[in-house]
C-alpha cells in the first residue's frame, strides 16, 4: 500500500493522477502520519548568507533530452572506484553504464524484478534484491551468480557491502536485518525495535562508513541509531514524521558527524541531525525522493518534489548551514535517488517522469549532456 500510495502522489506531481485520489480517508489509519515539530524553531538552521549571495542557479538548455530511446534508463545504485562507470537497474536488468563514453558497458538479466542493488567497494560484487524477496549475489567479472539468499520474507529495503568488501548487509520489511558472508552464510541478524521498542518493519537503512553504527528507519516509529557490533541502541532521532515509507532512506556523513533522513514519498520529508547531541538541525518543507553525502566531505544532497510540480535536487553543506545549488533537469522532470561519484565532482540522479538518467557538475551546477547512446 506504501508503494501504491507513493507511484500515486509521483503520477499526481506529474499530472497523471487525479487530485481527487489521494484523501485521508483513503489511507488505512496506520498509514496517516502526524507532524510533529521541531524541538524549538531555531533548530532549523537557516542559510548564513542572504539569498543574492548564494551562487546562482544555471538556466538549463544544454540540449539534453528526456528520450528514454537514447539515454539511459535506470535507477543508479552505486559508482564503481573509478568513477567513471555506474551500475544501475531497471525492471529485471542490471546495466553498468559508462559515463566517459556513453554506453552500456555491461547489462544482464536477473531472474525476478530488482528493487534494489548495490555494490561493493572494491567493485567486484554486485548485490541485487528482487522482488521475490531473495537477494542475489553476482561477480561483476563475468556476471555469474555466486549464492542466493532466500532469508527474507518481506520487500528487500536495504543492502550495503563492508568496507573490506567481505560481508553483506541486508534489511527487509519483514522487520530483519541481516548480515552474510560472501559465502552465503549467515553470521548475524537482529530485529531493531520501532515504537515502543516492539519489532517493526525496517523501511530503509544507513550504514556509517566505518561499518559501526546502523541507523534504521521503521514503519512506525522514530529512526533509530544502533551499534552494529552488539546491536545496542545508541540513540532515537525525532523531530520529524514518525516511520517511514517504502524507499526510505538514512545516511551518515563521511566524518560520522550528521545523520539525514528521507522518509520516502509516501509523505516523508528530508531531516538532518548532529549524532553527538541529536540536535535537529535541518527539515525540508517539501516530499523527498532521496539523499546522499558526498564521500569527500564537501556535499549533502537531497531530492525534493515540488507542489507546483516536478522537482529539484538541493545541494548543501554538509551541516546544512549553506545552500550551494537548487539543481534542476528538463522541464517537468522530477530527479529522483541522487548519488555523488567518488570524487564528488559529479551528481547524478533518476528522473521519475521519463527515466532517464540526469547528471550534474558539482563545480557550477551545470546539467550535463549524457551524449546520444543505443539504449537496450
Amino acid at each position: 500500500m506504501k508503494t501504491q500510495l507513493f507511484l500515486c502522489i509521483v503520477s499526481l506531481l506529474i499530472s497523471a493522477c487525479s487530485p481527487t485520489t489521494i484523501t485521508a480517508s483513503s489511507i488505512p489509519p496506520t498509514q496517516i502520519r502526524t507532524e510533529q515539530p521541531a524541538s524549538s524553531p531555531t533548530s532549523i538552521i537557516k542559510p548564513t548568507t542572504p539569498p543574492t549571495a548564494l551562487p546562482s542557479v544555471p538556466t538549463i538548455d544544454s540540449g539534453v533530452t528526456t528520450n528514454v530511446g537514447c539515454i539511459p534508463a535506470l535507477t543508479p545504485a552505486g559508482f564503481f572506484p573509478d568513477g567513471g562507470r555506474l551500475l544501475g537497474f531497471r525492471e529485471n536488468l542490471i546495466q553498468i553504464y559508462d559515463l566517459k563514453s556513453h554506453t552500456i558497458e555491461v547489462q544482464f538479466q536477473m531472474p525476478g524484478r530488482v528493487v534494489k542493488a548495490t555494490l561493493s567497494p572494491d567493485g567486484m560484487m554486485i548485490a541485487a534484491g528482487l522482488e521475490d524477496f531473495s537477494v542475489r549475489l553476482v561477480r561483476v567479472s563475468d556476471q555469474k551468480e555466486t549464492y542466493t539468499l532466500k532469508a527474507h520474507q518481506g520487500t528487500i529495503s536495504g543492502l550495503s557491502f563492508s568496507p573490506a568488501s567481505d560481508q553483506l548487509l541486508t534489511a527487509s520489511e519483514d522487520s530483519w536485518v541481516r548480515i552474510w558472508s560472501l559465502d552465503g552464510q549467515e553470521v548475524d541478524a537482529f530485529q531493531p525495535g520501532g515504537a515502543d521498542n516492539l519489532p517493526s518493519q525496517v523501511m530503509g537503512i544507513g550504514i556509517s562508513s566505518d561499518w559501526k553504527k546502523l541507523a534504521t528507519i521503521p514503519f512506525v516509529g522514530w529512526m533509530k541509531l544502533w551499534s552494529l557490533a552488539d546491536h545496542t541502541l545508541l540513540g532515537s532521532f525525532e523531530g520529524a514524521i514518525q516511520g517511514g515509507y517504502s524507499f526510505s532512506q538514512a545516511a551518515f556523513s563521511p566524518d560520522g558527524q550528521y545523520l539525514a533522513q528521507h522518509l520516502g514519498a509516501g509523505g516523508g520529508y528530508f531531516s538532518l541531525w548532529r549524532i553527538i547531541d541529536g540536535k535537529l538541525l535541518l527539515r525540508g518543507e517539501n516530499i523527498t525522493t532521496g539523499v546522499d553525502f558526498s564521500s569527500d566531505g564537501r556535499y549533502l544532497a537531497y531530492g525534493e518534489m515540488l507542489p507546483t510540480g516536478g522537482g529539484h535536487v538541493v545541494v548543501r553543506t554538509p551541516d546544512g548551514r549553506q545552500l550551494l545549488y537548487e539543481l534542476t533537469g528538463p522541464a517537468g522532470s522530477l530527479p529522483a535517488i541522487p548519488l555523488f561519484t567518488p570524487d564528488g565532482n559529479l551528481l547524478v540522479a533518476v528522473d521519475y517522469v521519463s527515466s532517464a538518467l540526469l547528471a550534474w557538475s558539482t563545480t557550477d551546477g551545470q546539467l550535463l549532456s549524457l551524449g546520444e547512446v543505443n539504449c537496450p
